[in-house]
């Protein structure tokens, strides 16, 4: 052979072998004879990584060769006619579908059937049927996810099964829960072709960085907007059609856009920029409608946005270490709340009124929208945070960080309700519901659903002990009996229609069951105990 060997498959035919090589090509050889029969040459030229025969007795169908190549193609070949049937590479113009955007590792005819499976290092399985009268595949079911790693996961309601993730891919994705019928990946072709695009002048995907989406889920207009690296423009997409939206929104201050929000009511998006501007758009029109002013505003980039429940006021986080309540309708700071630290994520729970902020000294702070101050600190976390989410009662709170941990906080404690060790979580979600949480991680191209045990538990506290003595033997005796004179004392009666429950352990009242029992046996051991002193019957 002039060329490598890559792939070697035996064909339905006895002493017959398919031979793929390192250069494209498929040789046909009968190795009892030492002849070759037929050679096909892949037009990429690529490497061949898999060879497969097609099975099915189909009436008019000449026999079938399906090939995969190291540039994610698949190729399906005529044995009969030695020809090229349809080759589907992941740039198809045909109808025919999209193969694979990696080399594929597996090209399976299913046995009996015009189906052909194949999947490859891009995170997709896809099957294809046969049953066009030209014997062109066509795309029936596939199976995907990222592939890269996602840097962002989010439960949207108002289903509590909805998962939005993005990914440094350049992908926007929805899975549900429940089904997995449900799992989309958003469509990136425009309705507008010629007004944007979602991919940089080399083809490949821009990486989305940020998303946000309306919980309501009933407008009729676009309900996600994504933020994309290094890029100036915001786009908006629409949850319902699973595609791309009409508007692409940009930052006026002609820097960088960071972060972005939609209000509750789903009628304005929010826009924060790496120069620290703010501004207001109109989702249905896509027209900028406020610009607020940099007098009051921030000095450093914005991080994070949130809009309150009723759409007056809009809270901003930056790493100028401030965070800040803006009026939305008079465009004024009505609060400016000065941390210690640089400011680098924020979570907001809008019922509560409630905002949680990571800051770079490892420290989660819990705020008071409503009076501007800080009301809770947390601190738990060895290295830097990177995502917050508030549970829906705003009782709890999830984090994850650098430092390898998923910590679940119980705010009105101050406490931890219970940590995970795992790989780094770049992103953590409360579901809907309070019943799940998903994250996902470094290198790692799935989403991991977590349940909320915490729901089924009560969260304690540390009681503070007076130490400053240490006790000896003695000392330890009389305190056992003070405390057991403290308990007695405690069952006196406050209230006589009270119910009182017995103080015995459970032992003693398990006893009672088996009462009966007990009785007979003590009756028999007092009547042979004293047997032989009875006198003696004549």
């Amino acid at each position: 052979m002039s060329s490598p060997i890559t792939c070697l498959v035996q064909t339905p035919a006895v002493d017959v072998i398919a031979i793929g090589m390192r250069d494209g090509r498929i040789l046909l050889k009968n190795i009892k004879t030492d002849v070759a029969i037929r050679l096909f040459r892949q037009e990429s030229a690529s490497a061949v990584t898999t060879i497969s025969f097609r099975s099915d007795d189909a009436n008019g169908i000449a026999p079938m060769m399906a090939s995969g190549g190291a540039d994610g193609a698949v190729f399906v070949w005529d044995l009969a006619k030695g020809q090229l049937i349809v080759r589907v590479s992941s740039s198809s113009s045909s109808n025919v579908g999209d193969a694979h955007f990696e080399a594929v590792h597996t090209c399976e005819f299913l046995s009996g059937q015009p189906v052909l499976v194949t999947a490859s290092g891009d995170n997709a399985i896809k099957e294809w049927i046969f049953d066009g009268e030209n014997g062109f595949p066509r795309l029936w079911k596939s199976r995907s996810g990222h592939r890269d790693p996602p840097n962002r996961v989010r439960f949207v309601g108002p289903d509590p099964t909805t998962i939005i993730t993005s990914g440094t891919d350049g992908s926007l994705r929805k899975y549900s829960t429940i089904q997995d019928q449900r799992n989309i990946e958003f469509s990136q072709k425009s309705t507008d072709a010629k007004k944007f695009s979602s991919t940089t002048e080399d083809g490949i995907p821009n990486q989305i960085i940020h998303f946000d989406a309306c919980d309501s889920g009933n407008n009729d207009w676009d309900d996600i907007i994504t933020v994309e690296a290094n890029h100036h423009m915001v786009k908006s997409w629409k949850l319902k059609r699973g595609a791309i939206g009409k508007h692409q929104m940009a930052v006026t201050d002609k820097s960088i856009a960071k972060t972005a929000c939609i209000s509750p009511c789903g009628n304005f998006a929010f826009i924060g920029s790496s120069a620290g501007g703010l501004d207001m758009y109109n989702l249905q029109s896509g027209r900028l409608k406020k610009t607020f002013p940099k007098t009051n505003g921030h000095s450093k980039a914005i991080v994070g946005l949130a809009v309150d429940a009723l759409s007056s006021k809009v809270i901003s986080v930056s790493l100028d270490s401030f965070l800040k309540i803006w009026d939305i309708k008079k465009g004024t700071v009505l609060h400016s709340l000065e941390l210690p630290t640089s400011i680098s994520t924020l979570a907001f729970h809008k019922e509560s009124n409630i905002a949680a902020v990571a800051c770079d000294d490892l420290c989660i702070r819990i705020v008071d929208i409503e009076f501007g101050k800080t009301v809770r600190e947390l601190w738990g976390h060895h290295n830097r945070i990177l995502d917050l989410s508030l549970s829906p009662d705003s009782r709890w709170l999830v984090s994850s960080g650098l430092d390898g941990s998923i910590k679940l906080w119980d705010i009105p404690t101050s406490g931890i309700a219970g940590s995970l060790k795992v790989d780094p979580a770049t992103s953590v979600s409360f579901s809907i519901d309070g019943n799940y949480i998903a994250s996902s991680h470094v290198n790692s191209r799935g989403v991991v659903l977590w349940a909320n045990t915490a729901l089924f538990d009560v969260a304690s506290s540390a009681v503070p002990i007076d130490l400053s003595v240490v006790p000896n033997e003695d000392d330890e005796d009389e305190i056992i009996i003070a405390s057991r004179e403290e308990i007695n004392s405690d069952y006196e009666d406050v209230n006589e229609d009270l119910i009182k429950l017995s103080s015995l352990p459970l032992s003693r009242v398990q006893l009672l069951l088996n009462l009966e029992s007990i009785q007979v046996l003590l009756v028999s051991y007092f009547f042979c105990f004293f047997m032989p002193y009875l006198p003696k019957i004549p």
